[in-house]
């Protein structure tokens, strides 16, 4: 496991293992790794599935040739006498996934075991990670109290792990920029950046649906463009002497507002520069796609772990999901890619996308990350625990999903959009025991029973996280 730093070598407890793996042991990964080396050789054909290339199918065999492995991924077993292998195709992520679950109905390590067989192909991965128990990986020694201690370090040697604790100044913080960098997107797209940008920021300053809130909206709207328009990473403070000076360009387009919301979103803006400081310190690692999934030169993979639990109340959580969620989406209209490069692990999903009328600042930009990312490269994967309080208005954009126990008949209900037209899965939910799901995708549906992850999750404390972070745990 290495774990990357700016400007330096990493941290001693952040450096990966060191000894070299028992004799003979293989991974998928080595076996990817050793098919791209051989690229002048023809490449044989992949056999199709007979249920298609997205549809659960059971494993041909052991033998299956090294780039055929690479592109599938082992889900579980079918839940049948036979107990056969299921597995799916890498790229189906691509069309995003959903795992809902009642708590104990093992969605926690359903997910994980994807994560992992994705990072040993070579995937980068983003965790956005709300309890705490997504961090293991950070554990200099996590690979050693697993079922496959020897795949386990392999993965580990692997990775890049980058363990970030915004909202805190311990650990390894990230800095938001108020301005969004535009650079290399579309014009068309430019103006919902903005929109995204100024409404993370509104909801943080409080800016009700009032009048007046909406005015000074309009005016931070404005004020945010003008300012991505003339590059540079754009400060608080940068935003803030625009409206103080009355720049001549934000009054040619926001003059007619009555002076006093100026100065009272000056005000707001104040507020916010001091008593959300730690959001906005310049000498942390800027939030950009580059800190999260960017290459190291040793050709490792990024792993990177965001944890929200220094981050305070929901409303402070929200709104710098949508700063997250908009810098995945410019990531994701600069670098188009037909195969999946990116994984994203939203742990409860729910908080961020509320069933309902209610509009927190992080929904409009996951729903549009959900709509862009494909094309991207870029795959989302939703977890939630609370399946009632989930929105399923996006449910076309996601082509998997993954149905645990579910402990109460209201989710169940709440659920039905998903099953509409197999009436059988909801009368399943209930009954469910822990480790089995039921797999919906387009054209296929089956109930397997859930291959663990390597990583045994637990909760870590803050105090851990902050010195996982900061690389402090000696190895």
């Amino acid at each position: 496991m290495r774990s990357s730093s700016d400007g330096g070598a990493a941290p001693a407890a952040s450096r990966r293992p060191r000894a070299t793996p028992a004799n003979g042991a293989s991974t998928v990964a080595e076996a990817a790794q050793a098919t791209r080396r051989a690229s002048s050789a023809p490449t044989p054909p992949r056999p199709a599935s007979a249920s298609g290339p997205d549809v659960v199918a059971a494993t041909a065999g052991r033998g299956a040739v090294a780039s055929e492995a690479a592109r599938s991924l082992r889900v579980g077993t079918s839940a049948g006498f036979r107990a056969d292998d299921r597995t799916i195709e890498l790229d189906s992520l691509l069309r995003h996934t959903g795992i809902l679950g009642s708590p104990g109905s093992g969605k926690t390590t359903l997910a994980l075991n994807l994560i992992e067989q994705v990072l040993e192909r070579d995937v980068a991965v983003v965790l956005v990670d709300r309890k705490g128990d997504l961090a293991g990986y950070a554990r200099p020694d996590w690979w050693q109290a697993t079922s496959d201690p020897v795949r386990a370090r392999k993965l580990a040697e692997r990775i890049d792990v980058r363990l970030f604790t915004p909202g805190t100044r311990g650990g390894r913080p990230l800095s938001l920029s108020v301005v969004p960098d535009l650079a290399q997107i579309p014009e068309h797209e430019r103006d919902r950046m903005v929109q995204y940008a100024a409404n993370a920021l509104g909801a943080m300053m409080r800016l009700g649906e009032t009048a007046n809130g909406s005015a000074r909206r309009a005016i931070l709207t404005q004020a945010i463009s003008l300012l991505a328009g003339r590059r540079g990473r754009g400060e608080l403070i940068d935003l803030i002497s625009m409206l103080v000076d009355r720049d001549d360009e934000l009054i040619d387009r926001a003059g007619r507002y009555d002076d006093r919301l100026f100065k009272r979103l000056v005000q707001d803006l104040e507020t916010v520069r001091l008593g959300d400081a730690d959001l906005f310190d310049a000498t942390a690692e800027p939030l950009v796609a580059e800190t999260l999934i960017g290459r190291p030169a040793d050709g490792s993979v990024p792993l990177a772990i965001v944890s929200t639990r220094f981050l305070g109340d929901v409303e402070r959580i929200q709104s710098w999901a949508a700063h997250l969620f908009a810098c995945l989406s410019r990531h994701a209209a600069r670098a188009p890619s037909a195969q999946l490069r990116t994984l994203v692990m939203i742990d409860e999903a729910d908080l961020f996308m509320p069933a309902g009328a209610a509009k927190p600042p992080s929904k409009e930009p996951l729903q549009d990350l959900l709509r862009r990312a494909r094309a991207a490269g870029l795959g989302i994967m939703l977890a939630s625990q609370s399946p009632a309080d989930f929105d399923y208005r996006s449910r076309e954009q996601i082509n998997l999903w993954f149905l645990g126990r579910i402990a109460d008949r209201r989710s169940i209900d709440k659920m039905k959009p998903l099953f509409e037209h197999r009436p059988a899965v909801g009368a399943k939910l209930g009954t469910l025991e822990a480790g089995r799901f039921v797999l919906l995708q387009e054209g296929g549906t089956a109930e397997i029973e859930r291959t663990p992850s390597l990583l045994r999750t637990e909760q870590l404390s803050e105090d851990e996280l902050l010195a996982l972070a900061a690389g402090k745990v000696r190895r």
